[in-house]
């Protein structure tokens, strides 16, 4: 896994330099984190990726529709939606709501059955050869049960999982490292500090990976405080009581849906004093090595936590150290990285620009 990520890098690398060279000052670096997040997603979902000047227009189509169906999700109407969600399509102004949704997720799923039946016609399924990215191996796997009754093996659990596997997948990290890059921009002696460790081991020119990770605690505890600050899922996905409880005295009855609110931990001042400041030293020992802690929970807790938590991790370490032991990030004084919280599916920070200085 480490492998598909790094080789996104290099050629993320390559852009970035190029508009270095071509005299860009103000860089929208957003762009080049979520192409690159994309392609890592879709060379495991689909086998392919979006650095062709084709590719991207597609991936930038795909992506505004599942940004604008978050920027829905946002909407605190959308609790409605979660139950019998046709009955609100003809009520004013939830029809409009409900109609901008499904026109997104239209154009979205059109777009998975196109590439499973591009996908279809090209793999060869008497070779026995082995899958080269997950819509090939759910197909392999669709194709043995052809002659088996009652399997769930079926195209439109493909498309959905293709949804979850590409919005999840792509959304999170890439806010996730933006997010990052702000923060450091808005406090440039922490940004030195994390650019000092990494100079300590390799130099701009190298490529950091899994195996520095043991060694930069620093930058381990920047990305921590970051999902922390960040906070991009304040509410996680719904579970439901097994059982009746009483919580500070209220009653909650078995079967009833219930969403935990990471907020409520992550700001929680018994456990992370000055809540509200970006301090990655709070995730460092006495001893400098990196140390996390149990309220920690950006992937949420239970048997519903992000399945991709693992890939997300070392994507994050990965994109965040390389990114910053090549390049100084420096505030735009025209469109400064602002830290407000723009309120979607996910918390975003306000779109900026900023310069990008090579450090070799």
């Amino acid at each position: 896994m480490e492998e598909k990520i790094l080789d996104e890098v290099v050629p993320m690398f390559e852009d970035i330099d190029a508009d270095i060279a071509a005299g860009v000052v103000n860089h929208k670096v957003s762009d080049h984190v979520d192409v690159t997040v994309g392609s890592i997603i879709n060379a495991i979902l689909m086998g392919h990726k979006y650095r062709s000047k084709e590719r991207r227009v597609e991936f930038f189509k795909i992506k505004k529709m599942i940004d604008d169906t978050f920027k829905a999700f946002g909407n605190p109407c959308m609790i409605l939606f979660q139950y019998k969600t046709h009955m609100f399509k003809n009520v004013p102004y939830l029809g409009t709501l409900y109609k901008s949704i499904a026109s997104s997720r239209d154009v979205i799923m059109d777009y998975f059955k196109e590439k499973v039946a591009e996908k279809r016609a090209t793999v060869d399924f008497d070779n026995g050869a082995p899958a080269e990215d997950f819509v090939e191996a759910y197909l392999r796997k669709q194709k043995s049960l052809e002659s088996e009754e009652g399997h769930t093996f079926d195209d439109e659990q493909l498309y959905g999982t293709m949804w979850d596997l590409w919005s999840a997948g792509q959304e999170t990290t890439s806010n996730t490292v933006n997010w990052c890059i702000a923060y450091l921009i808005n406090h440039p002696e922490i940004q030195e500090k994390l650019q000092t460790e990494l100079s300590a081991i390799l130099s701009p020119d190298q490529l950091v990976t899994s195996d520095h990770r043991s060694r930069t605690p620093y930058v381990n505890a920047v990305v921590a405080e970051t999902q922390r600050m960040a906070n991009i899922l304040p509410t996680n996905v719904t579970h439901k009581t097994t059982k009746a409880t009483v919580i500070h005295g209220y009653k909650i009855p078995a079967g009833q849906p219930i969403v935990s609110h990471i907020s409520s931990m992550l700001y929680d001042e018994r456990y992370f004093p000055e809540p509200h400041t970006f301090k990655p030293e709070r995730f460092i020992d006495e001893n400098g090595a990196f140390k996390s802690h149990p309220a920690l929970l950006p992937f949420g807790i239970g048997k519903r936590a992000c399945l991709g938590e693992a890939l997300a991790k070392m994507e994050l370490f990965l994109i965040v150290a390389n990114l910053f032991n090549r390049y100084k990030f420096v505030q735009n004084p025209e469109n400064p990285a602002s830290l407000k919280r723009v309120m979607s599916g996910t918390i975003n920070a306000l779109p900026y620009k900023c310069r990008i200085e090579k450090r070799f």
